[in-house]
């Protein structure tokens, strides 16, 4: 089908990823499908409305870690999953369906329990997010959530260097048999740009 359009609710996500990324790579990024999804069922797919109901958002959410195009991991979108899940779990976003990302789906028919996907696509340079396909819940111009309270990039980056120096994190995660400035490292890429799991670990390591 030539005439497509991407589900509305999907744009209006797209565009709060991209204000609160604004620097992210885009490589990745995906909306109508290729020759390959169209041998097959796919959300990539316009469905009988002409409608998109997937949208590929690349992991590099702080910029490409090699000049364009990029195809190598850099900032992990975990958190970003893990806020998607938790939105929808809180009932404010009925119309995801599940996302997949780093050979994992989630899902709202199973709870939001992590499962493992087969897929021939690993998804692991960027996440893949599906959404019903009924009118009420595609074309909703309701946000997400994403956007709103969002630290910018310069603020998260000034959070984790004084995390990183002040050495704060190595507690929450309890590793005892660990060089803390490895852990705490390694936490900070774990949590990128997740200003939540920032602000958590640090409140309680004061607490």
């Amino acid at each position: 089908m030539s005439d497509w359009r991407l589900a509305p609710t999907l744009k209006v996500l797209r565009d709060e990823i991209n204000e609160r990324w604004p620097h992210r790579d885009k490589t990745s990024d995906g909306t109508l499908g290729n020759a390959s999804h169209a041998a097959g069922t796919s959300d990539h797919n316009p469905d009988s409305r002409g409608v998109v109901c997937a949208l590929d958002i690349d992991e590099d959410l702080w910029g490409p870690t090699d000049p364009a195009p990029s195809f190598h991991s850099g900032t992990p979108a975990a958190g970003l999953v893990r806020e998607l899940i938790a939105n929808a779990q809180a009932g404010h976003t009925p119309q995801l369906f599940y996302v997949i990302y780093e050979r994992k789906i989630y899902s709202r028919t199973y709870g939001w329990m992590e499962q493992n996907y087969s897929g021939a696509n690993a998804h692991d340079h960027h996440v893949h997010i599906s959404v019903y396909h009924d009118p009420k819940h595609a074309d909703s111009t309701k946000p997400w959530g994403i956007a709103d309270m969002a630290l910018s990039d310069e603020d998260v980056k000034r959070i984790a260097k004084a995390v990183w120096e002040a050495d704060v994190i190595p507690n929450v995660w309890g590793d005892v048999d660990v060089n803390p400035n490895v852990r705490a490292k390694n936490a900070l890429v774990e949590i990128g740009n997740d200003a939540n799991a920032i602000k958590a670990a640090i409140t309680a390591q004061r607490g």
